[in-house]
């Protein structure tokens, strides 16, 4: 969501969140790095709106009663080679 991020599709442009998420960057993951991402975080989602809307989830429906073996992969697909029934 930051200014002139190639994935920000909405354009979105706030110059206090993008100071709080260069400056976390630049720190080592500690307390006072997740305290700065929360203030960015409220800089986004705060008073000021709601830039970003869901409009479509991808979901999966599947039986597999019966079936041992299947693979899942983190990006959704399930791959079948070695199952069994």
């Amino acid at each position: 969501m930051t200014t002139g991020n190639s994935y920000n599709y909405g354009l979105y442009s706030d110059p206090e969140f993008d100071k709080f998420i260069a400056d976390a960057k630049k720190m080592p993951a500690d307390a006072d790095r997740d305290a700065l991402l929360y203030k960015a975080e409220e800089a986004l989602f705060g008073e000021g709106g709601f830039p970003v809307s869901p409009v479509y989830y991808y979901t999966n429906a599947y039986c597999m009663k019966g079936l041992s073996n299947v693979g899942y992969t983190s990006m959704g697909y399930f791959f079948l080679q070695y199952a069994v029934k």
